[in-house]
């Protein structure tokens, strides 16, 4: 009776948002980056994102936004 039912909706409004937050995330990495030692790397995230089409399978771009991040926090 308190709280939030979870339901289909509530599940991929949360992943969209989790979604928005690895993307910022990410932008935020590749600004801090595109003129340091690993400007490679946050070109490469650049043009992934800049290429970024939401018609395959979410699961693995979200890894790939995942991993970008991971990299360019070492």
């Amino acid at each position: 009776t308190d709280g939030v039912i979870s339901t289909i909706a509530l599940v991929g409004f949360r992943e969209g948002v989790d979604d928005i937050r690895y993307v910022t995330k990410l932008k935020e990495l590749i600004r801090q980056h595109r003129n340091g030692p690993k400007k490679d790397l946050a070109t490469s995230a650049q043009t992934f994102l800049d290429e970024l089409r939401d018609d395959g399978d979410l699961h693995l771009l979200r890894l790939e936004i995942i991993n970008y991040i991971l990299e360019l926090l070492k």
